[in-house]
């Protein structure tokens, strides 16, 4: 139960008496209280994933909040930016996703002068894409959220814009935030074998999770189908979800030994899904790699054996680690002689960084941009 509207409606219904909101007030301590003033698009949303609660809480013993970066860090940490900022600077932020949003919306809360570059024409980064899959609609409530408060506090949006050193010198900023993320590796890149391509990776019926949902490319779906998870994160589940929705047999090959390996606390963080996927046609084979793709079958064996089989495959996506988009900070961060790279301060967020996953965008660009 993520929303007062949602609690009101089952009391008022009759359901129940009352309604216990935990993840939600983790998300968001002042709920109730902006509610009673009226301020409920200031809310900011749980998006119920249990990454950040649930699952740092019973793996780590600590407890944490994808969205809220205060969280159990109360003494240290304001749930707000601290501000205003000693002094007001033209800040860029360079990437509309989760991480850039984050900074945006931070550096404009310290009386900064922000302006936020996207390439594509909408903001919402990977979150968008993953907000497109079956059962993972939730998780797109912090991206939209955070576009209304950068639009509330004024900060200027230029979508569809692809930014390069001239627009840079262009608008001339004090301080550069680089949150380009990472896009897919199409270059038959897996862990198991890092320094050989997966033979058959450039063939047609090979894909990318973004390929899956429409952004970037669009696959051509054909049962059955093979979804190689090279990471252990929701992003080879979602992938999954939409081929089984869309009727094809699948079966994930993980490189892991369970499906959504690398989250934290499985029971509170995979069981739903894997109770889902088990539910339709579908198989799981763990610890295994790819040892090759051919037009009809996938080719997968076990490290350092000799086991070797076959799976039909007319349909294969691979889901392995992205390449983080550091081409412009990398060059904005080279020594220069004050007319081109070395001029502004630079920082990277977000996935650009080489890490994967919404917490540590979010934090990393809360921190970047409470520092300024």
């Amino acid at each position: 139960i993520m929303t007062l509207d949602h609690a009101e409606h089952i009391v008022a219904s009759g359901k129940a008496s009352m309604v216990s909101m935990v993840r939600a007030l983790i998300a968001d301590p002042e709920l109730v209280a902006k509610a009673r003033r009226g301020e409920e698009q200031s809310i900011r949303p749980c998006i119920g994933s249990n990454i950040g609660c649930v699952g740092q809480m019973m793996s780590t013993g600590v407890l944490s909040c994808v969205v809220n970066v205060a969280a159990a860090a109360e003494t240290t940490v304001s749930f707000e930016p601290p501000g205003p900022a000693p002094t007001s600077k033209k800040v860029m932020v360079v990437g509309g996703g989760p991480a850039g949003l984050e900074a945006a919306r931070t550096a404009a809360l310290r009386g900064h002068d922000v302006h936020l570059y996207e390439a594509t024409r909408k903001l919402g980064g990977q979150v968008a894409i993953a907000a497109t899959a079956p059962h993972r609609a939730d998780i797109g409530a912090i991206t939209e959220w955070l576009t209304g408060e950068v639009e509330r506090l004024g900060v200027t949006i230029r979508l569809a814009t692809m930014v390069d050193p001239d627009v840079v010198a262009e608008l001339d900023p004090d301080e550069v935030i680089v949150a380009t993320g990472g896009t897919p590796r199409t270059d038959g890149f897996q862990l198991s074998a890092p320094v050989t391509p997966i033979p058959g990776h450039h063939l047609p019926h090979v894909f990318t999770s973004w390929d899956v949902f429409g952004f970037g490319g669009r696959a051509t779906l054909e049962g059955p189908a093979v979804v190689f998870d090279d990471t252990g994160t929701f992003e080879a589940i979602s992938v999954c979800d939409a081929l089984l929705e869309a009727g094809l047999k699948v079966t994930m090959v993980g490189r892991n030994d369970a499906i959504g390996a690398t989250l934290p606390y499985p029971p509170a963080t995979v069981a739903a899904a894997k109770e889902r996927l088990y539910g339709g046609d579908f198989d799981f084979i763990g610890g295994h790699y790819l040892q090759g793709i051919t037009p009809d079958e996938v080719i997968v064996g076990v490290p350092f054996t000799e086991r070797v089989r076959s799976i039909e495959a007319r349909t294969v996506v691979l889901v392995t680690y992205n390449h983080p988009n550091r081409e412009l900070a990398e060059w904005l961060a080279a020594p220069g002689d004050g007319s081109a790279p070395g001029r502004w301060t630079v920082h990277q967020v977000g996935d650009v960084t080489g890490t994967n996953g919404l917490l540590p965008a979010i934090h990393s660009a809360a921190a970047v941009a409470r520092a300024l």
